[in-house]
């Protein structure tokens, strides 16, 4: 039966029964609310603590990149270190391009002072792999949501941050040891400028990428659909400058292929079979 007569503010409710007992034996008086006209006591924090065994039960917050000081000033980093590279070595970026379509090295091309300006190119390519790993922390979160809750966050996108640098290393480094064994040096010295360039450009288009992933919530698929345009756009880049450098002969095309099978296709492959080793491992 509701009650009509509201209670006189020296009752309160125990903690563990439904009774009215006085409000001396409690340390602070109750605070009242009215609910339908009703005058009903409100447990205390404290009391709501004592009948959870001094816990108060709660949902832990999910680590955001948003919300992270130091993401987001390494962002802000490479954003601001990025814009400075492309602004003073603009110059550099048309005749390098323009180099790379023509498939012949123009030494007056390289003495310039935008050259010199562009020593900070490698930042690009350590651009493109802390990109890559931001990106793959986010994909590995929403396929392997139970890594957060047995391993920090940082030692994760550290992981996948270097995982992403030793790839790149190794994919560069497997080029220009087999171009240094089959091809002129002259040849090798054009097209590794050329690759160089490619990897410049994945790291200024993958940038923006990652902050709209980040702070405006890109989708999944909008970010795979990016990622597979970026992919698609340099590996067709890569293919015409490996041609035009050194498959103009007969039977360049089978020749291609079989260089690109073993120098992309495996490195690809032992990336996507680390982080899955990696992942299963860790939730072993």
């Amino acid at each position: 039966m509701p009650i009509t007569a509201p209670l006189s503010a020296d009752t309160t409710l125990a903690s563990d029964t439904c009774m009215l007992r006085p409000v001396e034996a409690s340390p602070q008086p109750d605070v009242l609310a009215r609910a339908d006209s009703t005058w009903i006591a409100v447990p205390s924090l404290e009391e709501m603590a004592r009948c959870y065994g001094g816990r108060v039960a709660g949902d832990s917050l999910p680590f955001c990149f948003r919300n992270n000081d130091t993401i987001t000033s390494l962002l802000l980093l490479l954003l601001f270190v990025s814009t400075f590279i492309v602004s003073h070595g603009w110059a550099y970026f048309v005749s390098a391009t323009g180099e790379f379509f023509q498939g012949k090295r123009h030494d007056t091309i390289f003495d310039t002072h935008e050259e010199k300006a562009l020593h900070g190119g490698s930042i690009l390519v350590a651009q493109t792999a802390v990109c890559m790993g931001l990106l793959a922390f986010g994909f590995l979160d929403d396929y392997y949501p139970q890594q957060l809750l047995e391993y920090s966050p940082y030692v994760l996108l550290g992981f996948d941050i270097v995982v992403c640098t030793v790839w790149l290393l190794l994919r560069v480094g497997l080029f220009q040891f087999v171009n240094n064994i089959l091809f002129e040096r002259e040849a090798c010295r054009t097209w590794m400028n050329g690759m160089w360039l490619i990897l410049m450009l994945c790291g200024l288009l993958l940038l923006p990428v990652t902050l709209l992933a980040i702070y405006f919530d890109l989708s999944l698929a909008t970010q795979q659909s990016a990622l597979i345009l970026i992919g698609v756009v340099s590996e067709i880049l890569l293919i015409y400058k490996s041609y035009i450098t050194f498959f103009r002969h007969k039977g360049g095309i089978l020749h291609l292929i079989l260089y690109l099978c073993a120098l992309e296709i495996i490195p690809l492959l032992l990336l996507w079979r680390t982080f899955d080793w990696a992942n299963t491992f860790t939730l072993t």
